[in-house]
């Protein structure tokens, strides 16, 4: 065995034999059992260990199968280089072999605590790190401050609490670009606020009895629509929405985004605000075959519901609104208006058609039926007309005269009644009566042989007229005659045809002096 030389850039002290201490000088040279018997234990100060290998006889490969220190360390020169140990053992360790760091993958430095990884670190920076939660009841913070328990420095971002929990979280130089957790409370009966530049209040959650019921928010996917709903406990939940003082609740559409800014809104609901108001308006969806509906309620036993519009704007109604949409029912402006239609339904009877004050006008006119006929308002009368015909078939005027287009069919017994007194139908009427007659003392003369005009009537209107009359004579006391002949005719001084007139013959008679002989007429169409 070839000598080993120790070359020592300055003196050491190592223990004698007995206590493993001795002492070299520069150019000393030891047999390999002396140099063992004195390394056994050695104590080196300064200098280098330099020449073969430690702890193996193949150079470069040696290492120290154990490196025992107390007191500082220090290492000068080279790196430290150790394995890449695992989460549960990890290469560098501080008396618990289980808690120290170790290298997961290339580029990557994990960080264990009892076997579990708490904290990873990769070029894009420390990941994989648990909540962290920070409480004045905390005796050792994360990073301690005099502040308060826990405090992150303003120069990569704050996260600081004072001793009241209410120093912000995050700067307006240093902003969180985001957050991932599941809550956050406000830790007292406060409210909770989301802040904008620098400190403007957009939205606040107020602290409200026990959180049994609360409020969602839901984003959507492609196609559908964000939600706002009401959640918790109870089975039967509502949804409050209001104003502050008498602000209205407005509904709108269209909005344009300008970054994150909603503007140029289109308004389409709006609630107003009434003082005292406690009767409301309901709206209910309807289920299969089942109608939509719109009623109002309240604390009140009857409730209207009343229906405006602005300036002379209509009321409409209309149907099919997914496709043609066209109007049904309107109700038009009329300047202050005082008398209204009402319309009221019936339990078995008739429902009725009426007004508050006046009279009901209806125009242009009434169909009666979906293709029979209708009935035309006029300025100075009213007729009814089939839907096939130009003229009407019944025709009343103002004054009460009625016009009839065809026959008038009544019942058998019970006919037409007339006058019920003594007095005559109207001129152009049924039963109108028109009539002329010659006093005893008036009489007309009469020649052999010669016709003449006893009585005429020269007013009779158009139309179909029964005539009928009486012809009295009135004799000389010499007087003989053998034939009489009377009747009714629309020529004057003539006689008619046969059935029109009476014809009495007889032989040479003379009768009493100034006695009258009435002779019948027929009735003459």
């Amino acid at each position: 065995m070839r000598p080993i030389k120790l070359f020592l850039a300055a003196a050491l002290a190592v223990a004698l034999p007995t206590s493993a201490l001795a002492q070299f000088a520069q150019g000393q040279t030891l047999s390999a059992n002396a140099l063992n018997a004195a390394l056994a234990r050695p104590t080196i100060v300064g200098g280098t260990i330099d020449g073969a290998p430690i702890g193996s006889s193949v150079a470069s490969t040696g290492r120290f199968t154990s490196l025992t220190a107390t007191g500082l360390v220090t290492l000068i020169g080279g790196p430290l280089n150790v394995g890449a140990g695992t989460v549960g053992a990890p290469s560098l360790y501080f008396g618990d072999s289980a808690t120290g760091l170790y290298r997961p993958a290339l580029n990557q430095l994990g960080i264990t605590i009892n076997g579990a990884q708490v904290g990873l670190w990769t070029a894009a920076g420390l990941s994989n790190v648990p909540t962290f939660t920070a409480t004045t009841s905390v005796v050792t913070p994360l990073v301690a401050s005099a502040s308060g328990p826990l405090q992150f420095s303003s120069a990569t971002g704050t996260i600081s609490t004072n001793s009241d929990n209410t120093t912000l979280l995050g700067d307006p130089t240093h902003r969180w670009i985001s957050f991932t957790g599941t809550a956050i409370d406000s830790g007292t009966t406060g409210s909770l606020a989301l802040r904008t530049n620098g400190g403007a209040t957009q939205a606040k959650i107020v602290n409200v009895g026990d959180g049994t019921n609360f409020a969602n928010i839901e984003g959507s996917a492609t196609t559908f629509a964000p939600v706002y709903f009401a959640n918790g406990a109870d089975t039967n939940i509502g949804l409050l929405f209001s104003t502050k003082g008498s602000g209205s609740l407005d509904f709108a559409t269209a909005g344009t985004f300008v970054g994150d800014a909603n503007t140029n809104r289109t308004m389409q609901f709006q609630v107003l605000h009434n003082a005292s108001s406690v009767n409301v308006l309901n709206v209910s969806g309807g289920a299969t075959a089942n109608a939509v509906t719109i009623d109002a309620r309240g604390t009140d036993a009857n409730v209207n519901l009343d229906v405006r519009t602005k300036g002379t704007g209509a009321i409409g109604f209309r149907t099919d609104v997914l496709t043609t949409n066209v109007p049904q029912f309107q109700v038009l402006h009329t300047a202050s208006s005082t008398r209204n239609v009402t319309v009221t339904g019936s339990n078995g009877g008739n429902p009725t058609i009426g007004v508050t004050a006046g009279n009901l006008a209806i125009t242009p006119n009434i169909n009666l039926g979906q293709a029979a006929s209708r009935i035309i308002p006029g300025a100075t009368s009213i007729s009814h007309r089939n839907n096939a015909d130009t003229a009407d078939n019944f025709l009343i005027t103002d004054a009460g005269n009625a016009t009839l287009l065809g026959s008038l069919t009544t019942s058998q017994t019970g006919g037409i009644v007339g006058t019920t007194t003594n007095n005559n139908a109207n001129a152009g009427s049924v039963g109108e009566v028109q009539s002329c007659t010659v006093a005893t003392g008036a009489s007309v003369a009469l020649t052999t042989n010669t016709t003449a005009n006893i009585c005429s009537i020269n007013t009779l209107p158009a139309g179909d007229w029964d005539c009928a009359g009486a012809v009295d004579y009135t004799f000389g006391a010499t007087t003989s005659y053998t034939n009489l002949v009377g009747g009714i005719s629309t020529t004057s001084a003539t006689l008619g045809g046969q059935d029109t007139k009476f014809d009495y013959e007889t032989a040479p008679n003379v009768p009493t002096a100034t006695a009258d002989a009435t002779w019948p007429l027929p009735v003459a169409p």
